[in-house]
């Protein structure tokens, strides 16, 4: 998206005076951001692109810039210092300095963006106050978008004792953006303020159907979208000609009734699995453990921790490393699902950076086929994230039917294919997909999930070691 965005934008970079002052420079950036994604949104938020595209030497005089109330450039150089360096003016400076309708009419995109990403409740509140009483101001589309996005965020944040009130924070709002900007606020649009909507009401197969819908009458991004895009692109798993996946070899040395399915890379074997092994409670289950890169010997590590132990393995070789590895790792485990549930009646899927607790075996004892997980009411307040906040991919129990072959199916399609081709396309939005599919396959396979309490305990990692493995290069 940053490639597409800066093409676009690189014969309007190229007309920036470099000769010119450097406060009529840096305003011509940010006119240049504005102008730019007014008419057609492309999902590069500003830090990224203002990043990439400012020389160092106006970085270097916005970081030592004292900005000065009078001075005409004073909401640029404000706006500047958040979006490069992440630092937020005072309450008071906001409101004398960007609500007015001059600054807000000049650039209303990146306030509203500047707004939402601050996560500042005052200055949300602030913001929201002034533009709900300022209806002669011409909003984009993009600026609803935002508008919303805010409103979700406070009723996120919310503590108040009933959902009704929360989801009454949102809808004047909701109903405020609808009523000011009728003309440009496309049915699709509508429908996806309708999601999140029902997401804070705790809706969420209301939500996720709605997203679909919004999705079917969309093809466009657009800002509460740019998060709902990343559902929505899961819905329909399509294997790209281009995407071949890694082959993976399986060991199944054991068969039974029951096991545990978790995945990883190197890093993460080396980090956590001496102890989720030593902590976890495994009593008869075989554990599978699917290997990224590597094999470990399966003889050693049974005779050390007394457990059964079956392998797959693959070897991942696209040049891409980060977050999308992670992912990858993480989507792995629900990759080799159906072909694990072959020999196995009911299998439970986890993560090996905690421990699985006692409290997992009286849940392996429901008869009923049907996928169990930790869903629904599990929802943090001051998450902002969709429906699939809901799906927790480390804590569910899969027992076998034809129906729920069909759920591991269509998963592990989605957690194949599609992730594969967004990662070779190096699309940045990946995190989160194993939680995006399993709620998808929810939308798609008609097979029950019925909710659970949380068995597995996620450790808190040691932040040093952390940052090596989510810094794993391919």
């Amino acid at each position: 998206m940053l490639a597409s965005f800066i093409h676009k934008a690189k014969p309007y970079l190229d007309q920036i005076d470099n000769n010119g002052s450097i406060p009529g420079r840096i305003a011509s950036y940010l006119y240049l951001y504005e102008t730019l994604q007014k008419d057609d949104y492309i999902p590069v938020e500003p830090h990224v692109f203002f990043n990439k595209a400012l020389p160092k030497i106006e970085k270097l005089s916005i970081r030592g810039a004292k900005p000065n109330p009078e001075s005409s450039l004073y909401p640029e150089t404000l706006l500047l210092r958040f979006f490069l360096f992440k630092e937020l003016p005072t309450l008071d400076t906001f409101k004398y300095v960007f609500l007015t309708q001059a600054t807000l009419a000049s650039y209303p995109l990146l306030i509203s963006s500047f707004v939402f990403h601050g996560k500042s409740i005052p200055i949300i509140q602030a913001y929201l106050g002034f533009i709900m009483q300022s209806k002669a101001l011409v909003q984009s589309p993009q600026v609803l978008d935002f508008q919303v996005l805010c409103a979700f965020y406070l009723a996120r944040d919310s503590h108040s004792d009933t959902r009704d009130s929360i989801a009454d924070d949102f809808t004047k709002t909701y109903a405020h953006c609808l009523s000011c900007c009728e003309f440009t606020v496309s049915s699709a649009r509508e429908t996806a303020y309708s999601a999140i909507y029902a997401s804070i009401k705790n809706e969420q197969e209301q939500a996720i159907r709605l997203c679909a819908e919004a999705r079917a009458g969309n093809e466009t991004y657009c800002t509460p979208m740019a998060a709902v895009n990343l559902f929505y692109d899961h819905i329909t798993a399509i294997r790209p000609s281009n995407a071949v996946a890694p082959k993976i070899d399986f060991h199944m040395h054991h068969t039974g009734r029951k096991c545990i399915v978790v995945a990883c890379d190197k890093n993460y074997y080396d980090l956590y699995f001496n102890s989720f092994c030593k902590l976890s409670a495994l009593e008869d289950l075989i554990l599978h453990v699917h290997c990224i890169n590597f094999q470990p010997d399966v003889n050693a590590l049974e005779e050390k921790y007394g457990i059964r132990i079956n392998l797959s393995v693959e070897d991942f070789s696209v040049s891409r490393a980060g977050d999308s590895f992670v992912t990858w790792c993480a989507a792995s485990r629900f990759r080799v699902l159906p072909h694990i549930l072959k020999f196995f009646d009911i299998c439970v899927v986890s993560d090996i950076d905690g421990y699985i607790k006692p409290t997992l075996h009286p849940l392996l004892q429901c008869n009923a086929p049907a996928v169990y997980a930790n869903v629904a009411d599990t929802q943090s307040v001051d998450d902002i994230r969709l429906p699939w906040n809901s799906y927790y991919a480390g804590n569910l129990i899969i027992h076998k039917s034809e129906a729920v072959m069909g759920y591991a199916k269509t998963v592990a399609e989605l957690c194949e294919h599609t992730l594969l081709n967004k990662i070779i396309r190096q699309d940045e939005k990946v995190y989160y997909f194993d939680q995006c599919a399993l709620a998808s396959a929810t939308l798609i396979s008609p097979c029950p999930v019925i909710p659970i309490p949380m068995f597995f305990h996620q450790n808190e990692p040691d932040s040093s070691q952390f940052q090596k493995v989510r810094k794993t290069i391919i």
